[in-house]
């Protein structure tokens, strides 16, 4: 066990053109050792059942998994690099190990991990394969909401992903999401609790019916010190939508910033969200609705709607919409007050075309 004194793990060690086919449980596990790397292999069919035998669980392509509890830890997994790998059926996942690098990989299903400290997701192409991916799976899963803070430092960059489900999803702390490119997916990205985190040049594009840009996940509760930036969303239905973010005790301070992305089109929105900043956004064909959102900043934006420019809804309280610059076709109001309970709403210096 790692905290035995005579502790001696296995390193320096290299697994490379091999093909793991059909095996009953991992093709791949790695459960103790560091300056591991694994490179040019083929993962078929992790975990699978066949005539001989019942595939079982957890049935990953590649399994980082040391043993440890939260107060003791038996094993130790760290130093690993995963790269220019194919795998076919199984995904890979870092489920405890720390600084693992996965990169330049083909995937036809998830990359993930729950505890990790340092570990790396770049320059992989993902493209969703069975039906099963494309309507439920999540390309990357970076994070888990009940890990909190035991993951930082971990960075998800340069990943080419296509047609599955979710692209992304994002969780904890000290997080990097950048430069992904996420094409016909349901949903581009979706995050939990997450905190001090960036997400920003990234590309999200889909003509999939009903399809979203990034929305809060069904266990958000809060964010803070997070940032979007030049971001560009083209999706069919709402590049972005958050729901419920920073309405508890405690996260009266709380706030994130939503800063010079594109939205090609589509109406974003803040429902019941708390503590946003959304500035110098270009929304080309859409506009911004706000639904109990309080203390909330809307600023510099350049806005082209065929419906409203900013909708202010009810339960609105402590929003600033100042300085943007808001064309509407017809008879759609720049500026829509659209409730009789608003509480402290300062609208000025907006240009309305």
């Amino acid at each position: 066990h790692a905290f035995s004194p005579n502790y001696n793990p296995s390193h320096d060690i290299l697994i490379s053109n091999n093909k793991f086919i059909r095996n009953r449980r991992n093709n791949l596990s790695i459960t103790d050792g560091h300056d591991i790397i694994v490179e040019n292999n083929e993962f078929i069919d992790a975990g699978i059942h066949t005539t001989l035998s019942q595939g079982t669980a957890p049935g990953f392509a590649i399994d980082v998994e040391a043993v440890r509890t939260s107060t003791l830890i038996y094993q130790i997994s760290e130093d690993i690099t995963i790269r220019n790998n194919i795998e076919r059926v199984g995904g890979f996942t870092v489920h405890t190990g720390d600084r693992v690098t996965i990169e330049g990989n083909q995937m036809e299903n998830n990359i993930s991990y729950s505890t990790s400290i340092g570990t790396i997701i770049r320059n992989n192409i993902m493209v969703a394969a069975s039906e099963l991916t494309k309507t439920y799976g999540t390309a990357i899963t970076a994070g888990r909401n009940d890990r909190y803070e035991r993951n930082y430092g971990n960075r998800v960059y340069g990943n080419t992903i296509t047609g599955f489900s979710t692209g992304i999803k994002m969780a904890n702390t000290d997080l990097e999401v950048n430069d992904n490119s996420v094409i016909d997916c349901k949903v581009g990205m979706t995050f939990e609790v997450i905190t001090n985190s960036k997400v920003y040049n990234n590309t999200i594009t889909s003509s999939r019916g009903s399809s979203d840009g990034i929305l809060s996940a069904g266990q958000s509760k809060y964010m803070n010190e997070v940032t979007f930036t030049n971001n560009t969303i083209d999706v069919i239905r709402t590049p972005l939508l958050f729901v419920g973010i920073n309405n508890d005790a405690g996260e009266e301070n709380f706030s994130f910033v939503i800063n010079n992305n594109l939205f090609v089109r589509g109406i974003i929105a803040m429902s019941n969200t708390h503590g946003f900043n959304i500035n110098n956004n270009t929304s080309s064909v859409g506009g911004i609705r706000l639904v109990e959102a309080k203390r909330g900043d809307v600023s510099y934006n350049s806005i082209t709607s065929n419906v409203y420019g900013v909708r202010i809804d009810t339960g609105c309280e402590d929003l600033t919409i100042t300085n943007n610059n808001i064309s509407v076709s017809g008879n759609n109001q720049c500026i829509f007050h659209n409730n009789n309970d608003e509480i402290n709403i300062i609208t000025s210096n907006n240009t309305c075309n």
